[in-house]
C-alpha cells in the first residue's frame, strides 16, 4: 500500500520540494496593491505545481478567488457567474483597478496613471488558467461590462521574456506564469522599494520550486531507470525533449544504460523517438545507437 506524502504544514507541498527556505525571511512583503487572482476550477488541481500559492506565502496584500466548477459538467465549465463575489464586483466597480490581459483594448502597464499620493490603494485582478480557460473567464458578461464602460484599466506587460517554468511548457516563448505576471506588474504599479522587493521575493520562491521540482523528477528517474519497459522508456525522454530539459549527467548514463539492456526488445518506433529525444537535447549518441543506425542505412541500400 502506498504511504501519504509527508506534507509542510506552512508552504502545503510535499516535504520534498518544499519553498519554505526561500520565502521572504522577515514576512510577507506588504505591498499597496491589493492582488486579486480569479482562478479557473482546473487550477485547484495544480497545487504543487500552480505558482498561486507562492504569491499567497510572500505577499499579504493578497486574495485568491477560487471559482467554482459545474459538478455536472465534465469539461469543468464555470458555474455561476463572476457577479457573485463581492471582491470582484468591488475592484471591477473602482476606476483604479489593474486588470491584467493581453488584447487588443490593453495598454502597455507602464502607461497606467499611479495614484497620485502613492499611497492610495488600487486593485490589480490577474486571471489564473491556461490561456484558454482564462479567456472563457474574461468573457464573463461583468468584465466585459467593466472593459467596454471603461471602468476598469486593461494592461499588458510589455517586458519580452522567458518563463523560468522548466517543467511546464508554454504556447509561446514569452507566455509566463501568473506569479510571474504578477511579480513584473508590481514592480511597475509599485512605483518605489516595495514593489522591486515585492518582485524579488515572488521570484526567489518561484525559482526554488522550480529548481526543486526539477530536482526531485530528475532523481524520481534516477531511481527507476534500471526497471524501465521500452515504453517508459521512451516517455521518460520524450518528457525531458518536450520540455527541453537536459537531464543530470547520472540521469543521461541510467537511461542510456537502460536503452542498451533493452535494445532487442525495443520496438523500430521506440528506438527512432529515442534517437529523437536525443538529438532535441543535443546529446551525443552512443555507439551501440551510432551502430544500429548505420546498419539500418546500409540495409536500405
Amino acid at each position: 500500500m502506498a504511504t501519504a506524502r509527508r506534507m509542510c504544514t506552512r508552504c502545503v507541498r510535499p516535504q520534498t520540494v518544499c519553498v519554505c527556505p526561500a520565502l521572504p525571511s522577515g514576512g510577507k512583503i506588504t505591498v499597496t496593491t491589493k492582488v486579486i487572482v480569479i482562478s479557473h476550477p482546473c487550477e485547484k488541481k495544480k497545487q504543487t505545481i500552480g505558482t498561486v500559492p507562492l504569491i499567497d506565502l510572500c505577499l499579504t496584500n493578497f486574495e485568491l478567488v477560487p471559482l467554482p466548477a459545474d459538478p455536472a459538467d465534465r469539461n469543468n465549465h464555470l458555474k455561476g457567474s463572476l457577479a457573485n463575489f463581492p471582491s470582484i464586483q468591488r475592484a471591477l466597480n473602482d476606476k483604479g483597478t489593474v486588470l491584467l490581459f493581453p488584447g487588443p483594448s490593453s495598454v502597455p502597464i507602464e502607461e497606467v496613471l499611479l495614484p497620485a499620493g502613492g499611497d492610495e490603494q488600487r486593485a490589480l485582478l490577474v486571471v489564473d488558467g491556461t490561456w484558454r480557460q482564462a479567456q472563457k473567464i474574461m468573457r464573463e458578461d461583468c468584465i466585459q461590462q467593466a472593459i467596454e464602460t471603461q471602468a476598469v484599466t486593461v494592461a499588458r506587460l510589455t517586458t519580452a521574456q522567458s518563463s523560468a517554468y522548466q517543467f511546464r511548457r508554454e504556447p509561446r516563448a514569452t507566455f509566463i506564469s501568473t506569479l510571474e505576471a504578477v511579480a513584473n506588474a508590481l514592480r511597475v504599479l509599485e512605483g518605489n522599494h516595495a514593489g522591486d522587493q515585492a518582485a524579488a521575493a515572488l521570484e526567489d520562491a518561484f525559482r526554488f520550486m522550480v529548481d526543486a521540482t526539477v530536482s526531485r523528477k530528475q532523481l524520481k528517474v534516477l531511481q527507476t531507470a534500471a526497471r524501465l519497459s521500452g515504453q517508459e522508456l521512451e516517455s521518460s525522454l520524450w518528457a525531458f525533449a518536450r520540455l527541453q530539459l537536459v537531464p543530470t549527467a547520472d540521469v543521461r548514463t541510467a537511461l542510456l544504460m537502460r536503452a542498451e539492456d533493452i535494445r532487442d526488445s525495443l520496438t523500430t518506433g521506440q528506438f527512432v523517438n529515442v534517437l529523437w529525444c536525443l538529438a532535441r537535447l543535443g546529446l551525443a549518441l552512443p555507439a551501440w545507437m551510432c551502430i544500429t543506425l548505420c546498419g539500418w542505412v546500409v540495409d536500405q541500400k
